[in-house]
């Protein structure tokens, strides 16, 4: 059985090595992003998914959207791999999204690499 995946975990090393084996995520989403993840090992990552993809700790760009979850719920998401574990977090507020909304739904193709590595 696979360990759980831990928020600092997936941006320290999935989130790079997915954007390394799949560049063209990066480019259909083509923003920057902040992800502000609240608990015990949380913390605020910026995802510049330009030019040059990278991932930095800190708020370190402005973001075209925002995405707002205790870690816990974000972990759950990822381990529960379903469209349902998101949309019953999102009506519950436990994630929420703010920005532009098209930038937002495209970071489905983000969370579906995601989903897949955790399970």
């Amino acid at each position: 059985m696979q360990e759980k995946l831990t928020a600092n975990h997936i941006f320290d090393h999935e989130i790079p090595r997915i954007l390394s084996e799949k560049p063209e995520i990066a480019k259909r989403i083509n923003a920057v992003l902040g992800i502000e993840l609240i608990g015990e090992n949380g913390g605020y990552w910026t995802l510049d998914l330009t030019n040059n993809p990278g991932i930095e700790r800190g708020r370190t760009k402005e973001p075209k959207c925002m995405i707002s979850a205790h870690v816990e719920d974000f972990e759950a998401l990822l381990a529960g791999g379903s469209i349902r574990t998101a949309l019953d977090a999102f009506k519950k507020k436990r994630i929420q999204a703010s920005g532009h909304l098209p930038t937002i739904l495209k970071l489905e193709f983000l969370l579906t690499s995601l989903v897949k590595r955790a399970q």
